[in-house]
């Protein structure tokens, strides 16, 4: 026999018992679908919620405005602010960029550290980070600030059953990451506008958490801005593609790109810089899921800026970070360039640079 399929307008599972409780949402079943329309929680009439217990038969459902604490049970309260430019779309909550439209309390991490930034969001290939450094990169004139890139080439995954070394085996401790950037310093390639901050400079107590909102999406993209300082960018991002585009939609602050990785010397290498195009390869040092090791682990890719118009002026800080500035540019793509292409082989990565 099938088991009803249940699909809450603002979430979707499968029941986890033979029906549901006494609920205040509107239930109504059609043939083999069943929705729930409400603004309550759906709730199950049998079964355990939770995340971290194997036994569990489903997460705790949530609605927008809560999240389930670490212990994978509670449920907290802290709203959303929603922070879309219009609602002439319906708010999204179940996309790779959903949490840039729905800003809670800690959408900004590390202010206290004077490394702001966001959560990652995975575009694949690249994860995107909103960042805001208080102090600029020893010998750069600007702090990092804009839209973090991150083209990851390695990950690790920790088969030995294990989260700590001295750790019993345990079949439940399969879990597998991404891992996150060891140096959260580190610019890896961040495009942005000078001195336009998407995060902010300040601490606040209540929302707004940062000067970041959604314009518009489609069904696999997106488009975000910030504006600060009289100067906007807009990213035009799409999940499985190698490029982003980026904009300066008001004002006339002048395009900023930082580069390197802080964690090591020799993590940037500029293969290229003429015509409007950057070339670089980054090794980024990243701290890997569940304690895989090694730790950190490196992670070495090559990019691609593009400038619609005028050139790059390279600042060198180190052999670890370069910041590079193009005051006529209007308009820059970034790209992630393919894994297979040799990273130390300066002539096949321009070969393919001017191929594109």
């Amino acid at each position: 026999m099938r088991r009803p399929i249940f699909i809450g307008f603002l979430i979707l599972a499968t029941a986890a018992g033979s029906g549901l409780a006494q609920d205040p949402n509107v239930i109504s079943t059609t043939g083999p679908v069943t929705t729930v329309k409400g603004s309550q929680p759906i709730k199950p009439g049998s079964g355990t919620a939770g995340r971290l217990d194997q036994n569990a038969n489903f997460s705790p459902y949530i609605v927008p405005g809560q999240l389930v604490a670490p212990n994978g049970i509670d449920i907290l309260n802290d709203p959303f602010d929603i922070t879309y430019t219009t609602r002439q779309q319906p708010i999204q909550t179940s996309e790779w960029w959903t949490g840039l439209g729905l800003q809670w309390s800690g959408f900004v991490l590390g202010r206290t550290e004077g490394v702001a930034r966001s959560g990652g969001f995975i575009t694949e290939p690249f994860q995107i980070q909103f960042v805001d450094v208080l102090e600029p990169i020893s010998g750069l004139p600007l702090a990092l600030h804009g839209l973090r890139f991150w083209n990851q080439n390695t990950m690790l995954l920790r088969t030995d059953g294990k989260v700590q070394d001295n750790d019993s085996f345990s079949p439940s401790n399969n879990f597998a990451g991404r891992g996150e950037i060891a140096a959260e310093i580190s610019p890896e390639v961040t495009v942005g506008l000078a001195n336009v901050h998407p995060l902010g400079t300040a601490s606040p107590s209540k929302a707004p958490w940062s000067n970041v909102k959604v314009r518009s999406y489609s069904d696999w993209g997106v488009q975000v801005s910030y504006a600060d300082q009289g100067s906007e960018m807009t990213t035009t991002m799409a999940s499985g593609s190698p490029f982003a585009w980026c904009e300066r939609s008001a004002g006339n602050a002048p395009f900023t790109v930082w580069a390197g990785d802080l964690r090591d010397a020799n993590t940037l290498t500029v293969w290229y810089n003429q015509g409007g195009a950057i070339g670089l390869t980054v090794t980024t040092y990243a701290v890997p899921y569940n304690n895989a090791k090694p730790n950190p682990f490196a992670s070495t890719a090559s990019y691609v800026v593009f400038a619609d118009q005028g050139t790059w002026t390279e600042t060198k800080a180190s052999s670890s970070a370069s910041m590079f500035s193009n005051a006529e540019a209007t308009r820059v793509a970034v790209l992630a360039m393919p894994h297979n292409i040799d990273a130390s082989n300066t002539n096949g990565l321009i070969a393919a640079l001017q191929d594109l």
